[in-house]
């Protein structure tokens, strides 16, 4: 069995953008491992979609980043993989490390977030087509169907990804007595956890692991550009996304189950400049509450079909 380990940086969603890559190699019969934060590397063991690795915040790993000489017991890890795999810009410190011991069977794609042109799972995918891969494996979902809750993840990285709190709230009130609704509030969004306390169950803050059993429970799951979302999306969760200063086309949540709102500008998707003179960006104003309830009244009795 060929080996072949994989370095990414980045955070949660970074991370389930690549899940498909990983999936499509252990399909292939290729042993994965993995380097990436702790928490995502255990995320990513428990779905199945790495044999092992090592968390890129792990002392083991600090000679990597810091350029001193490589222990002989981390570089013989590493030369013992058939191919490797980094998703660092081309002239970062770690790919000059790895070239010298890797040579040829060092795969680089630096991913320049202003350039892209296609969505970033098929970039992602480029360094397995020289590996024989030639398409992307759908990953089948794990999605029970089971749930009778709708979930509600109103934050994002990026503030200003963000679909308007009062928005949500007007949303919750109207989704409310048709069911149960649980709002998901991560770590950046700890001092609005009273204001969502006054409208339904909060969830703050869960593991990954955690968060990853609270998702297959749900009816269906609604959120913005988000990590959270994409791992909704990749689980086979019902997923409906809110898109709007990113492009749905580039970033989009990747699954069987997604529906993506989106109200595309002439000034779409926004770039640096633009969203720093951009105060209100009315491609997220001009969605109202209303609209999405109604896509979730749709939405939720397809639930038994299996599919959005």
């Amino acid at each position: 069995m060929k080996k072949v380990l994989i370095l990414r940086w980045g955070t949660l969603g970074d991370l389930v953008l690549t899940f498909p890559i990983l999936y499509t190699l252990k399909q292939e019969g290729f042993e994965v491992n993995l380097f990436t934060r702790g928490n995502l590397l255990n995320l990513a063991r428990e779905l199945g979609l790495v044999n092992g690795g090592e968390a890129m915040d792990s002392l083991k790993l600090l000679p990597l980043f810091s350029g001193n000489p490589l222990p002989p017991g981390l570089r013989e890890f590493i030369n013992s993989h058939d191919f490797v795999i980094s998703y660092a810009p081309s002239r970062d410190r770690v790919n000059c490390i790895l070239a010298g011991i890797l040579k040829e069977r060092l795969l680089t794609l630096p991913v320049d977030r202003t350039t892209l042109s296609s969505h970033l799972t098929e970039c992602l995918f480029e360094p397995v087509k020289k590996l024989g891969g030639e398409r992307i494996i759908p990953f089948p979902g794990i999605w029970k169907n089971s749930g009778n809750a709708i979930l509600i993840h109103p934050g994002s990285g990026g503030k200003w990804k963000r679909w308007p709190k009062e928005k949500f709230r007007v949303l919750i009130s109207l989704l409310l007595p048709a069911g149960k609704v649980k709002v998901i509030l991560g770590e950046a969004e700890a001092r609005e956890i009273s204001y969502w306390e006054k409208t339904c169950e909060v969830i703050f803050n869960p593991s990954l692991s955690r968060l990853k059993q609270i998702l297959l429970q749900a009816k269906i799951f609604l959120g913005n550009d988000s990590g959270v979302t994409h791992l909704s999306a990749f689980l086979g969760v019902p997923t409906l996304a809110i898109f709007g200063p990113t492009s749905p086309h580039i970033w989009g949540p990747q699954g069987k189950r997604v529906k993506i709102i989106y109200r595309e500008y002439p000034c779409s998707p926004c770039s640096d400049t633009q969203r720093e003179k951009c105060r209100d960006f009315p491609c997220l104003q001009d969605i109202s509450a209303e609209d999405v309830a109604e896509i979730i009244s749709v939405l939720s009795p397809l639930k038994s079909q299996g599919n959005l």
